[in-house]
């Protein structure tokens, strides 16, 4: 196991890769999805740099409220949908950042938008859930239900699940907006909060955690495959509300103290855990599985062993999850710092946008752009080449 825990050590690879990044003026045209044939140069590396920048802080610094929720996603036709802690969407030109379109909600967005073709969804805090036209902003459908949508929806095959703060799982029609399904987790009043997961489809079951650290497999219909306890006997902050992953026969989650846990398909049982807390959604990219954590270390883990083989020490807490980005990179965000694109086989920096404060909601891209929102409500195109 590699171990790069010295923060001057890590400092002091940013401003060399920084530097290598500055000396450069022959950048190759970015290509974000090489052919698996294709062979990968030793030396080859991702920069990224602004394009163009956005603000969605309409109050300026001393009335803006640097927390969640607020997020942004990108659609297939190009279009950078921003949902902001002041209740308004905005719908921005991927390429030039320029604003098409903005809707004001009225209210404060409960959820990151999703997108799915040209549609948007995402709940709002008075216990709405949209669809929108991504291309024009206009509200195709309105649900309200009975409890506020936590955590952002999921899009599949014809059907919006999303989870609400009595931590019950509804299935809402993508056309239509008509509640298909509502599965009630029984709650625990001790460890009642209102939680954030997001219901995820694997295969064509839906996995999703609750408050207690109880993770679920329904059925297409709603109704109760398996359950099984994620908790592993700890009792605060067990909440399961990672996005899982699946390798093989193995679905693989985090509960926040609980720890990483990889679980049988079928009958839920547990076959490894990393006790670690803080772990974030993980990501597979490649055979292997890597996930950020609350104190700021990324780990490298081999998804059917769950050995740790490579570990980086950041020396900030507050990562967001791992993205994929390139073949080769994924993408977190610091919050002090910026956006980091890191090596997906090795602990290698690409590159490091640092903004005037750092980034604690997730990110999105589209083609040779990345896109994030800073603490302070600043939206950046950023663009991508090879060095």
């Amino acid at each position: 196991m590699t171990l790069f825990a010295a923060r001057s050590l890590m400092l002091g690879a940013l401003s060399l890769a920084l530097t290598a990044c500055a000396g450069s003026t022959n950048r190759p045209a970015f290509t974000p999805h090489q052919s698996s044939g294709q062979e990968r140069a030793a030396d080859q590396s991702v920069r990224v740099d602004p394009v163009w920048q956005f603000s969605v802080n309409e109050k300026g610094i001393g009335g803006f409220k640097p927390v969640e929720p607020f997020g942004l996603t990108t659609t297939r036709g190009g279009m950078v949908v921003v949902a902001a802690y002041s209740g308004v969407v905005h719908g921005l030109h991927s390429v030039s950042g320029e604003e098409r379109w903005q809707l004001d909600l009225k209210e404060v967005p409960s959820t990151p938008p999703t997108s799915s073709g040209d549609r948007v969804y995402l709940g709002v805090s008075d216990g709405r859930l949209l669809a929108l036209d991504a291309r024009t902003g206009a509200v195709a459908w309105t649900t309200k239900l009975n409890h506020i949508v936590h955590g952002q929806p999921t899009v599949h095959n014809g059907v919006v699940y999303v989870q609400t703060s009595e931590e019950a799982v509804v299935a809402v029609d993508e056309s239509t907006g008509e509640v298909r399904w509502t599965y009630r987790h029984p709650r625990v009043a001790e460890l009642e909060i209102q939680g954030g997961g997001r219901p995820t489809v694997l295969g064509e079951d839906i996995y999703v955690g609750f408050s207690d650290g109880s993770f679920y497999r329904l059925n297409q219909s709603g109704k109760q495959v398996w359950v099984t306890d994620l908790s592993h006997g700890k009792r605060r902050m067990v909440d399961v509300d990672s996005t899982p992953v699946q390798y093989g026969k193995f679905i693989i989650a985090a509960s926040h103290s609980g720890g990483l846990s990889a679980v049988h398909e079928d009958t839920g049982r547990v076959q490894w855990t990393i006790d670690r807390g803080g772990i974030t959604n993980p990501m597979l990219a490649n055979g292997r599985l890597i996930v950020t954590t609350s104190s700021g270390v990324v780990l490298w883990i081999h998804p059917e062993t769950g050995e740790i083989q490579q570990e980086l020490e950041l020396a900030r807490p507050g990562l967001t999850s791992p993205m994929r980005f390139t073949e080769h990179t994924f993408v977190v965000g610091d919050s002090d710092r910026g956006a980091i694109v890191l090596d997906i086989d090795t602990p290698k920096l690409h590159a490091l946008f640092e903004a005037t404060v750092g980034i604690s909601g997730a990110m999105a891209h589209h083609r040779d752009m990345l896109f994030v929102v800073t603490n302070r409500g600043m939206v950046y195109g950023l663009k991508a080449s090879l060095l």
